[in-house]
Formats: C-alpha cells, sequence, structure tokens
C-alpha cells in the first residue's frame, strides 16, 4: 500500500511544482521584454570580446565624454528596465490570472527592482575584472571608471528600492503623488496616475528624437555617436526597446491579439523589397533609390576609367617590373619582389597589416626605392582589406604631397578611432525601423562605416583629407606601378565562390585568366567607388556589417547577387596570393633555373603573409580543439554551424601551406604574440591592445630572434641590399610567441 501512496504523493508533488512554474512563467511573460534587456547586456559582457575591449578602451585611455555618457545611459537604462516592469506588473490582464496583484506579490515588488539595478551592476562588475587584469600603467582609469560605476549602481538601488522611504522624508510633490498614491490593480493604462502617463509619453517622444538624431547625417559627422560611444548606444538602444516592447506587451495581453508574432511576419514580408544595403559605386552615392533599389551604371557607363582597367595582370607585372629594374643600381642583383597576404579579423587584421607594413616602409624611407615599390600586389581578406587600403592611401598620399615622417604614427593616429559606434547607432535605429518598412528608405550601416573610416582618414590627414572617399582608382591615376595593386576578396551569397575587386582587367574583353572560377567585381561596378567602399566591401562580417548589393547588369541572369566577407571562403588571402604568384612565376623573372638569361635582372619573389592571430594553428593546437571532450551543448543544433565557421581557418591554413610548396616562391610570415590581452575581432581597439601589437615590430621580447620584429629586419635587409640570400632557417618555422605555446 505504502508504494501506490508514494507514487501518488510524488505525482501531486509533481504537478504542484508544474503548476507553480506555469505561475511564476505567467508572471515572467508580463515583462518578458524587461527580463530580455538584461539577458543580452549580459550576453554581451560574458562572450563579445569587442564589447569588453570597448569598455577597456573607454576605461584606459580615459575618453571622459563616452564615460560620462555611459554612466548616463547605466543609469538611464536600469531605471527604464525597472520603470517599464513595475508599470506592466501592475496591470491585471484577462487573460493571464497571474497578473492578478495576489499572485507573488512580493516577487512583482521585488523583481523590477533587481532588473533596474543589474544593468549598471554588471557593467560595475565587469570594469572592475578589467581594471583587476589590466597593465600597471594603465589602471587608474579603469579604477575611476570601476567607482563611477559602482556609485550610479548604488544610487539607482538606494532609488528603486528606497523611493517610498524618500518620498516620505523629503515631501517631494511629484515622487510623493507617484509613490504613495499607487494603485496595483489596473484595468487600463488610462489608468495609470498622471505623473506615469507623462514618463511614459516622454520615453516614446524620446524614442522619436533618438531616431531622427541618428538618421541625421550632419549628427555622424560631427562625431556626435563617437562622443556617446558604443556602450552608451547600446544601453540608449536597449533601454528604449524596453519602453516599446512593453507597450507591444501590454497591447497584445489587453487585447488578446499575437501582436509579437504578427510583427514578426510582417518584417518577413517586408524583407522582400526592402534591402537598403545596396553597395556604392560612386563616391556621393547610396544604398538605396528612393523606395526602390536604385540603377547602378555599369563600367562602361561612367565618366572616368581606371588607369589600369585594360591590361591583365601579366601584362601589368612586366611594365610594372621593367620600371623596377630600371630603376635598380646596376649591382642590385637579385631584385626582391613582394606579394603580401592579409588576413581578416577586423579592426585587429587592419591595424597589424597597416602598422607592418608601415613599419617597413619607415625603415626603408631613405631608399631609393622604398619596400613599397618592391610591392606588386597585396591580397587582402576582411580587415586585412582595410589595413591595405590604408597603407596604399598612405603611400599614395605621401607621393602626391610629399610629406615626411613616421608612417607608423600616422597609421595608429587613425585606427586608434572608435570606427563601431557609427555603425552601432545607424543599426540600432534607422536600420532596425527599415526592418519594418516595406520599401527601402534609409541608407544603410554600411555607409556609416564607410564614412567613419572617411572622417578617420581626414582627421589624420588635412593635408590630403579626401583621399578615403575618393574614387578607389586614383590611386593609380598619377604613377601606376608606385602604389601597390590591391585584390580585395570578398565571397558570394548566392554561389559561395571568392569574388576579388581589383583595378586589374575591368574594362578587358575576357576575365583575367589568371584567377579561377572568381567573380570580378571591378567588371560589375567598375573602380569609381570611394576607396572606403572598395575596403570594406571585403569586410562585410555579419551582422555588424550587412550583405552588399552589387548590380550585375545581366539581361538573363539575376540582376543582383550579394557579396559578404571573403574571410568565408579564405580567410587567409592566399588563395588569390598563390594565383598572383603563379603569374610571376610564368613571366620567367625569377632568378634560378629556367629564369632570365645571364646577366639580365631577375627577381626573388616572397610572399610576405600577415596572419592577426595570436596562436598558430598547429598539430598540436588541433589536437588540443579536438580532444576537448565528448560533452557538447545541442550539438545537433550548433556542429553544423561551428563547422562552417571553423572552416575558415581550416581553409586559410590550407591554402598558406600550398602557398609554401609553391615553386619559386618563399613565404615568410609576420604573426602578433599575445602580451596583456587578445586583441578581439570588431570595430575598437584599446590603446593596451594596439601598444602590445605595435611594440612586437621592433621588438623580440622572450622570444629570441624568431619573431615579428627580427622577420621585419630581415626584410629591411633583403630590401636594402645586404641580407642573407636564403630565408632564414628558423623563420621556416612557426613564429616563437612565449604566450602562444600549448599548454
Amino acid at each position: 500500500m505504502s508504494t501506490p501512496i508514494r507514487r501518488r504523493s510524488f505525482l501531486v508533488w509533481l504537478h504542484d511544482v508544474w503548476h507553480r512554474t506555469r505561475v511564476l512563467a505567467a508572471v515572467l511573460a508580463i515583462i518578458r521584454f524587461n527580463l530580455l534587456i538584461p539577458a543580452l547586456l549580459a550576453a554581451a559582457l560574458l562572450f563579445a570580446d569587442q564589447m569588453i575591449d570597448i569598455l577597456r578602451a573607454v576605461g584606459e585611455d580615459e575618453r571622459r565624454a563616452s564615460v560620462a555618457w555611459l554612466l548616463a545611459m547605466a543609469a538611464f537604462a536600469g531605471l527604464v528596465v525597472w520603470y517599464s516592469a513595475r508599470t506592466m506588473l501592475r496591470f491585471r490582464f484577462a487573460a493571464n490570472p497571474a497578473s492578478d496583484p495576489k499572485v507573488h506579490p512580493q516577487l512583482k515588488r521585488v523583481l523590477p527592482r533587481a532588473l533596474g539595478v543589474s544593468i549598471p551592476g554588471m557593467l560595475t562588475l565587469k570594469v572592475f575584472e578589467l581594471a583587476c587584469t589590466s597593465s600597471a600603467e594603465r589602471t587608474r582609469g579603469l579604477w575611476v571608471f570601476t567607482a563611477a560605476l559602482a556609485v550610479v549602481t548604488a544610487l539607482v538601488g538606494i532609488y528603486v528600492f528606497q523611493r517610498r522611504l524618500i518620498a516620505e522624508k523629503t515631501g517631494f510633490e511629484v515622487l510623493a503623488a507617484s509613490e504613495l498614491n499607487e494603485k496595483r490593480d489596473l484595468a487600463h493604462w488610462r489608468e495609470l496616475p498622471d505623473t506615469s502617463r507623462r514618463v511614459l509619453i516622454a520615453l516614446l517622444a524620446l524614442n522619436v528624437v533618438v531616431l531622427l538624431l541618428f538618421m541625421w547625417g550632419p549628427f555622424y559627422a560631427i562625431g556626435g555617436p563617437v562622443t556617446l560611444g558604443a556602450p552608451a548606444i547600446l544601453l540608449l538602444g536597449l533601454g528604449l526597446t524596453t519602453v516599446g516592447g512593453s507597450i507591444v506587451v501590454y497591447i497584445a495581453n489587453h487585447h488578446g491579439i499575437p501582436i509579437i508574432l504578427l510583427l514578426a511576419l510582417w518584417t518577413v514580408v517586408c524583407s522582400l523589397e526592402n534591402d537598403n544595403h545596396m553597395a556604392r559605386v560612386v563616391p556621393d552615392g547610396t544604398s538605396h533609390g528612393f523606395l526602390w533599389r536604385a540603377h547602378t551604371p555599369a563600367p562602361a557607363e561612367l565618366k572616368t576609367r581606371s588607369p589600369l582597367g585594360d591590361q591583365s595582370l601579366g601584362e601589368y607585372f612586366k611594365a610594372w617590373f621593367k620600371d623596377l629594374a630600371d630603376r635598380q643600381p646596376s649591382n642590385a642583383r637579385p631584385i626582391p619582389v613582394f606579394i603580401v597576404s592579409a588576413e581578416g579579423g577586423g579592426l585587429r587584421a587592419a591595424y597589424w597589416t597597416a602598422m607592418a607594413l608601415a613599419q617597413l616602409e619607415d625603415d626603408t624611407a631613405n631608399n631609393p626605392l622604398p619596400f613599397s615599390r618592391h610591392v606588386i600586389a597585396i591580397s587582402g581578406v576582411s580587415g586585412g582589406s582595410v589595413g591595405a587600403a590604408l597603407f596604399d592611401a598612405s603611400v599614395a598620399s605621401r607621393m602626391a604631397s610629399g610629406a615626411s615622417g613616421s608612417r607608423r604614427q600616422e597609421i595608429d593616429m587613425m585606427l586608434k578611432q572608435d570606427f563601431l559606434s557609427d555603425t552601432l547607432g545607424a543599426m540600432l535605429f534607422p536600420d532596425l525601423l527599415q526592418r519594418l518598412l516595406p520599401f527601402p528608405v534609409f541608407n544603410d550601416r554600411a555607409i556609416a562605416l564607410d564614412q567613419s573610416f572617411e572622417r578617420a582618414w581626414e582627421g589624420a590627414h588635412p593635408e590630403d583629407s579626401t583621399r578615403f572617399k575618393e574614387s578607389y582608382h586614383e590611386l593609380w591615376r598619377k604613377d601606376p606601378y608606385r602604389v601597390p595593386l590591391l585584390f580585395f576578396n570578398s565571397t558570394v551569397v548566392e554561389t559561395g565562390q571568392r569574388a576579388i575587386n581589383t583595378p586589374i582587367a575591368t574594362l578587358t574583353q575576357d576575365p583575367d585568366p589568371a584567377f579561377t572560377d572568381t567573380l570580378s567585381v571591378g567588371r560589375l561596378i567598375g573602380t569609381e567607388l570611394p576607396l572606403s567602399t572598395a575596403a570594406l566591401l571585403s569586410a562585410r562580417f555579419t551582422y555588424v556589417s550587412p550583405a552588399a548589393l552589387i548590380d550585375t547588369h545581366g539581361q538573363h541572369d539575376p540582376n543582383w547577387i550579394r557579396l559578404v566577407d571573403g574571410g568565408y571562403f579564405d580567410n587567409s588571402g592566399a588563395v588569390t596570393a598563390q594565383e598572383i604568384a603563379r603569374v610571376l612565376v610564368d613571366s620567367d623573372l625569377v632568378c634560378g633555373v629556367g629564369g632570365p638569361a645571364p646577366g639580365m635582372p631577375c627577381m626573388r619573389l616572397i610572399v610576405l603573409h600577415l596572419p592577426n592571430e595570436p596562436q598558430p594553428p598547429t598539430t598540436v593546437l588541433n589536437e588540443k580543439k579536438k580532444n576537448r571532450g565528448a560533452v557538447e551543448l545541442m550539438s545537433e543544433v550548433f556542429a553544423p554551424v561551428q563547422t562552417l565557421l571553423n572552416t575558415r581557418d581550416a581553409r586559410g591554413t590550407q591554402a598558406v601551406s600550398f602557398l609554401r610548396g609553391e615553386p619559386k616562391v618563399e613565404l615568410l610570415s609576420l604573426r602578433p604574440c599575445t602580451d596583456k590581452v587578445t586583441a578581439p575581432l570588431g570595430w575598437v581597439l584599446s590603446g593596451q591592445v594596439r601598444r602590445d601589437m605595435a611594440k612586437q615590430l621592433t621588438q623580440c621580447k622572450e622570444a629570441g630572434g624568431n619573431c615579428a620584429g627580427a622577420r621585419i629586419a630581415w626584410v629591411v635587409g633583403l630590401v636594402n641590399g645586404d641580407s642573407t640570400t636564403k630565408l632564414l632557417k628558423e623563420f621556416g618555422q612557426p613564429a616563437v610567441c612565449p604566450a602562444a605555446k600549448i599548454q
């Protein structure tokens, strides 16, 4: 008898637990938007390296305006989450019995307060952690930042937990009227106290004002989003989303309408015609037409033409090398020729690529033919393309203006800027609203990112302020051999194939045969697009940067295709570099057997590979990843996605290994080590990350003679004509990086 009784008791207990869980879930459903906001912030702080480095940059670099706005927005978001959750829990909804004030009354009082305090509280804990792990010389700003956030957290906590006492003690009329006459069983929003209704109306009005502000072009031009800072913009967006989301939930609960589902379906319908992500093909272009996709002219229709558009790579190289050989001293044989392969990785890749090339240019600046004149081409992916574009722009700018000085300082001055705030502001406000409109109306966040790089260049180069917004082909207008060719790699969404944007062979009858199964972007949209857009077409790593619409001008094929980050196909840039190398080898100008006749100039061909990931993908590292353990969270769901993402690096590793085995081609990698912190992917770098990367270009800290600094010195020696005839033996092995050793 005891067994059936125990079984019945267990079922009763289980039923009771299930009932309590359902009631609790029904209570939480009333404030689901208010729960979502802290959850999103927690996910960003726990899993987004970019968010962490943004906070480090704001604190360590003591960006006082950004700190002040972040503190204000942390308080704002916390109070809005608290206030909207508290207001929602005061309503009784006929369709939800858990909205009865008698159901979990203590939870309904405490939970909104806890949610409000959690916003600044989580930020305080994360910045405190950063302060504890920061380098000694940069901790002051982070500790001050931590203290300020702790004060904000305390003030928010005091207000939301002690506001009744404050009202009683101070007698403040507005607060007293709101708190001492509070009702908790409201049937309609009209029953809210006048103060509450005014607050909600004010918050809705603030939504409109902020939206209009981020739609206004001059706001970006004067640096408004950058002054706010990405964390403050994120908190502002989360806070305002809480207000709108709570109103949507109220309508759904009050009227019994599945409004969230209807909005989702409406968004799907709108997506058929509202894509506003067209690539900007001319400097004054937009990412949309007026309520439709704009027509974009084909290359042949453009007013000006690329000076290199009628040449194949092979034809250009022969003329380029002849000009280089004619300028060499008679005893300078063999002539070093470099192809640069710049890996992707956001601003981290842009910084490492541009700084490494700038260091080589600085070290050879006094030569009649500096390092850049020995570089035939740069194959870039994602951030590597941005770094390559910046280096080329610097070379062209100095050639035109005759400016001197450190290229490294020039690069650092530009790339220390915040390139995320403009993009994030455009994404959270006009671009988000665009998803709910049936036709394209607003310029997208990709143009905001393009223009942020243009403004950064203008600020660092007042003597040549328009270089990054000028037409792409202007780099080769004055001297087509002085500036290295750029090969920006993207990926075609519809076919998965590689797309290359280069000034070569854009107007020839047939595509350049050197590149197999590739889409020539220049043949579709020409080379008049701004330099910023050309580079960032290679850096469309969704979702921060959307897929770019390209008009193919086809009569039978679909008129539009989409381009995304080149790293989806090959994150190393080595596939394109290998095809460039084969064209150069086929010219029979490489020194050695099968090369030019004795006494004729010949070249020594070296591919300079610029990865920016501190840890090389060695066999040991792969074994470590494969043997992490058999337990994986939701393996059937995440395994396909993890595989697709991880194959990016695997294909890049394979492409680099193929380059290493290419006949008559030497490979040299310049890889950074991890010093204090790991550089994140994204569009902001803290001062500490930049310093850690920059000092490796001239130092070999704890790494002997096989590190980036030693390899740069070897390249400089080769350009100067006093280097060894072969790559140093240790350079054939992975760079020695103490922090990259597998434990």
